[in-house]
């Protein structure tokens, strides 16, 4: 039997992941189309798994959404400065 070093096996998965990266890179829009019809299949189970991304990326989520509003609430400074000028 054949033994693996650590470094083989560390090597192995770099590669994979790399060849993942590039799988989705290139089918990206495919796999859009895939993940919107299951979601639309399975409505139940899209909201759940979306709620327990939101629970366990919550840090992530949150500095997401700061910038978001800070960008909007500038966007809008902006527009009623454009309006009153």
């Amino acid at each position: 039997m054949d033994s693996f070093s650590i470094d083989d096996i560390e090597k192995h998965k770099q590669m994979r992941k790399e060849a993942n990266k590039k799988y989705y890179q290139k089918n990206k829009e495919k796999h859009k189309q895939k993940v919107k019809e299951w979601k639309k299949q399975n409505l139940h189970k899209g909201k759940e798994y979306s709620k327990n991304y939101k629970i366990n990326n919550r840090e992530k989520y949150n500095d997401y959404m700061k910038n978001y509003m800070r960008e909007r609430r500038k966007k809008k400074k902006e527009e009623m400065f454009d309006f009153l000028v």
